[in-house]
């Protein structure tokens, strides 16, 4: 995998290292990891581009995309003869609270632009889960 190229020029307030806006004080113990598959990428940046401001607001702010170019784990492949990987992108974004969280997925905007998101990827390959962050410095070992 290698990092998103296209991050840091199209949704730079979204970065959690260059956050520079009321969210620097928040504390983030959830993160997002998506897995996505595209059959249409340009549907999901769409839905990217209309929701950024929405994620900005409540909290939601990207530690890396990843878009991957190979594995060396064959469950990832798919059974065809040309090898496609089943995964062309993975996600982690911070959440700073389950209330913010609810209350970006519930704007109507958000709602609305979900379905590009949704038509733009193949829904039996991407998947979604909510993990618990942590950190562990020299001293807690």
């Amino acid at each position: 995998a290698q990092l998103n190229s296209e991050l840091p020029e199209k949704y730079a307030d979204l970065l959690l290292q260059n956050n520079n806006n009321d969210n620097n004080d928040l504390e983030f113990n959830t993160a997002l990891l998506h897995v996505l598959k595209f059959t249409d990428e340009a549907q999901v940046n769409e839905f990217d581009e209309q929701t950024k401001e929405i994620k900005r607001e409540n909290g939601i702010l990207v530690q890396a995309w990843w878009d991957i170019t190979g594995t060396c784990i064959n469950d990832y492949y798919s059974n065809n003869n040309n090898n496609n990987i089943i995964a062309d992108q993975i996600r982690y974004e911070l959440v700073s609270s389950w209330s913010n969280y609810a209350r970006a997925i519930t704007n109507p905007l958000w709602t609305s632009a979900s379905s590009l998101r949704e038509n733009g990827v193949d829904l039996s390959s991407t998947f979604s889960a909510f993990t618990t962050t942590s950190s562990t410095t020299v001293e807690d070992l």
